[in-house]
């Protein structure tokens, strides 16, 4: 009997569609109506429905209606019946289709360029036409014969219908636009889509594309051949929430493959889970509004197709790899922003995220090594996407530091090795082996020296600092550098060309966090990076980096000195979670940053309060050094400096618990911290409070320097003890100062062009001009806003004075157990010896205390 007599036996009511061909019924296995097909002459079938995708050859029928088929006796053609081909659609019958369609071109011009992104002339190009209610896609052959009509019911309706249907008889399986396979010269990329409308839309882009007229499952062996001579194939199916373009991708990858023929798979975004059941080309260019350069990257990154890999006992490849790796004892977990990483036998103090390269090449190893054999990119991909879901089912959670972390006042310093790092607390320091915390590590991170016994200071042989406050305020930087808990101030070195601006840059990061980013450099741990193109890769490395160093700013614009302000008191970043398209992770993220320049490129008084500003000097000639002579001397006394920082760090805890700061300035932690450092390193608070005030000094001036309008009100003052008027007369008067004092009118840092800027430029700059004697304020009339200028008496040479600091517990005569208050010269013996679990209060005056308002 044949394949018809069979089923007629089984009692399946059924359909003959595709003149004969094919019989439909529906799916024994799913139950789905006209969505299983069988091919009448070779017993060939295939469930349509996604999540189905039953299909085999006649055996396998066979078996899936209830029978085996050695009890069944059915005669299949050898070779299917020749079909005789019908007259080719004429070309007038074409162009009058075309013609209506382009006549009323209006009404479905929303549908074309709004639903589908398409321009006129690729309507034209394909000839799409208009006819029986329906948009017509003609079909062509290998000749140029138009041989079918593809239907698509009228898409301008309310509710239009989803489907879309060929002329009976005409052979509906057809290559769409197999033209573009057809010249002497084959293109050296296709692209197979799924239906006419993507491979329209391919084609529009410029790349060459062809599909399958019934959908992805009836894809032809005997379409292959074609293809010989294309350089490279890809497959871009739809990405479907049950998967059916994902497996009709694979199924055609197949077919290349049995003919020895590599073809790359394209993956789409994924659909939004419960919202979309797929994402589809047109979908990628149109609803979400993709560029044709994202859609290179997809080819770019798109990877060749390879059959799923088996061991020799018959187990999934992918199944004896996982427990290979579970059974060597890796571990696997969520970081604390829901992120899976996992953790190496070999390096326990270190974490790589699942989906990174470092796990693929530890498995490769282990695997070469107990089989002899390597494994497949798509094989990798499942073993990372099954722990990646271990790690979601465990639950389990750990926080991840980079460089340094710190838990109940002990400091962890990552050495790098993944097996070692230097414990600091009050006591002392320490390598170990057995650190609480894990560390995140970035590929541009490089392993650090052990430390020895030695002193901080000997780096001050390598960075060009002159003056005494200078050296307090960077080595008191050395040492808060290494409390990733508090906001640490932005380094700014700035000074003439030779002054070593980038080498000390490149010092403190090769003590910190010795890096190959950035430009290489003979320092070889101490690579800079250049300026931030825009705020996308400023928070790339925000998040990738422990020292954040930016070499030769010439210009600061907005974005970046609100964006550096942020970075030093802690930043989070969005993005999108693993896997999905709206669920978004925080990371937060507060690296030491730092900037040099010629010029002290800040200007906006929000990131110059949290500067930490050096100004270098032209090293003479006479003194200058080679690189490879200064760095291989840097080199030989880096493990001694870096011992020196840990010593000095520990006593900075044991002193920080029991200091406190009369009065708070912005920075108010690091102040404290540093504070404790400086006298840590045998420096008295005297000596450090007086730098960091000095410091302050130069925020200041700097703000007042940055701002038209602060300039001007200092001048407008100098003869006044008091001015009251409405903002327009300020401004007037003041914009009269501007211009004769040659100063910039309008702009961010200019003298605002009308009068409604004023008192917002002068907010800015109001704490600025309350250290400089001047107190505005703002108030409202009937008839306008009123501004009011008091100057009031400052003595600004005494901002720096250090009789204010008071030590409490004192004996009644003012002395500490028989030492006088101004006998602290040696401020951190004494701490140790006399007052230790004693609270101290060191005061930095406020250079606004004097203010009526403060």
């Amino acid at each position: 009997m044949n394949i018809l007599s069979y089923l007629d036996s089984k009692g399946i009511n059924y359909k003959l569609a595709s003149g004969g061909l094919e019989a439909t019924f529906p799916c024994p296995v799913c139950g789905k109506t006209n969505k299983f097909y069988v091919n009448t002459e070779t017993g060939a079938f295939i469930c349509f429905r996604g999540s189905c995708d039953t299909h085999g050859g006649l055996k396998d029928l066979i078996n899936l209606l209830g029978d085996k088929e050695t009890e069944i006796d059915i005669k299949v053609s050898e070779k299917p019946r020749e079909i005789q081909e019908p007259e080719p659609i004429d070309s007038e019958t074409i162009e009058e289709y075309h013609r209506i369609l382009l006549e009323r071109y209006s009404s479905f011009k929303e549908y074309f360029e709004g639903k589908r992104g398409y321009t006129i002339e690729t309507v034209k190009q394909f000839k799409l036409g208009w006819g029986n209610g329906a948009v017509l896609i003609p079909i062509f052959d290998e000749k140029g014969n138009c041989v079918n009509f593809k239907h698509k019911p009228d898409p301008t309706r309310p509710n239009p219908a989803k489907g879309m249907y060929s002329i009976t008889g005409r052979g509906r399986n057809r290559l769409f636009n197999i033209a573009a396979l057809m010249g002497e010269q084959k293109p050296q990329e296709v692209i197979i889509a799924e239906g006419e409308w993507d491979c329209m839309r391919l084609t529009q882009e410029g790349y060459i594309a062809v599909s399958a007229t019934v959908g992805t499952g009836n894809f032809k062996p005997e379409w292959i051949p074609l293809f010989q001579g294309v350089s490279k194939i890809y497959i871009c199916q739809d990405n479907d929430e049950n998967q059916a373009g994902q497996n009709g991708a694979k199924r055609i990858a197949k077919m290349f493959l049995d003919q020895k023929i590599t073809t790359y798979i394209v993956n789409l975004p994924n659909p939004k889970k419960g919202i979309e059941e797929k994402v589809d080309v047109t979908d990628f260019f149109v609803r979400l509004g993709k560029t044709k350069e994202y859609f290179d990257l997809l080819l770019q990154t798109a990877q060749p197709f390879v059959e799923e890999e088996k061991e020799e006992d018959g187990k999934r490849l992918v199944d004896y790899l996982c427990e290979l790796a579970i059974g060597a004892g890796i571990i696997v977990f969520l970081d604390q922003s829901e992120e899976p990483y996992l953790i190496l036998p070999e390096q326990p103090l270190v974490a790589y995220p699942i989906y990174g390269g470092k796990l693929r090449g530890w498995l490769s190893s282990l695997y070469m090594e107990v089989s002899g054999k390597s494994f497949s990119g798509d094989t990798y991909k499942e073993v990372a996407d099954y722990l990646y879901a271990k790690a979601v089912h465990e639950g389990k959670t750990l926080k991840l530091w980079n460089r340094v972390a710190m838990i109940d006042d002990v400091v962890y310093y990552d050495l790098g090795d993944g097996r070692k790092a230097v414990k600091i607390d009050k006591t002392g320091w320490e390598i170990t082996h057995k650190a609480p915390v894990r560390f995140k590590r970035f590929t541009h991170q490089l392993s650090q020296v052990e430390p020895i016994e030695g002193e901080l200071v000997e780096v001050l042989e390598f960075v060009n600092l002159k003056n005494e406050p200078d050296k307090i305020l960077y080595l008191t930087y050395l040492v808060a550098g290494l409390n990733p808990i508090i906001p640490r101030a932005l380094l700014t070195l700035f000074g003439d060309q030779g002054s070593a601006k980038s080498t000390a840059f490149r010092i403190t990061r090769s003590i910190i966090d010795p890096s190959n980013a950035g430009t290489h450099h003979p320092s070889k741990a101490g690579n800079l990076l250049s300026p931030p193109k825009d705020e996308a890769d400023l928070a790339n490395k925000t998040l990738r980096h422990y020292c954040l160093y930016f070499d030769n700013l010439s210009y600061c614009p907005d974005w970046m000195s609100d964006a550096f302000a942020r970075i030093v008191t802690g930043s989070s970043y969005s993005k999108r979670k693993l896997y999905t398209d709206t669920d978004e992770i925080t990371i937060n993220a507060m690296p030491l940053l730092g900037m040099n320049g010629i010029n002290l490129v800040a200007e906006k008084p929000d990131l110059l309060d949290r500067l930490l500003i050096l100004e270098m000097e032209r090293i003479p000639e006479e003194v200058r050094k080679t690189e490879r002579e200064f760095w291989d001397s840097f080199r030989k006394a880096l493990p001694r400096i870096l011992g020196g920082l840990f010593t000095a760090l520990s006593r900075t805890l044991e002193l920080v618990e029991n200091l406190k700061l009369g009065h708070l300035p912005r920075m108010a932690d690091y102040a404290t911290f540093a504070t404790a450092a400086a006298i840590a390193l045998g420096s008295s608070q005297e000596e450090f409070l007086s730098a960091f005030n000095q410091n302050i000094k130069k925020q200041n001036q700097s703000a007042i320097d940055s701002s038209a309008v602060a300039q001007v009100i200092l001048q407008f003052m100098e003869d006044k003890n008091e001015w009251e008027g409405s903002s327009s007369q300020l401004h007037k008067d003041l914009l009269k100062l501007a211009e004769d004092s040659n100063l910039k009118i309008g702009g961010s840092s200019g003298f605002p062009k009308a009068s409604n800027w004023l008192w917002k430029k002068i907010q800015i700059v109001r704490p600025n001009l309350n250290n400089f004697g001047i107190k505005a304020e703002h108030g409202e009339d009937k008839a306008s806003s009123t501004i009011k200028l008091t100057k009031f008496s400052k003595d600004r040479e005494n901002t720096s004075d250090t009789s204010s600091i008071a030590i409490l517990d004192t004996e009644e005569d003012g002395s500490i157990d028989g030492s006088k208050p101004n006998d602290v010269a040696d401020a951190a013996t004494l701490f140790e010896s006399e007052v230790a679990g004693k609270e101290v209060v060191a005061t930095i005056p406020r250079l606004w205390d004097e203010s009526p308002d403060n």
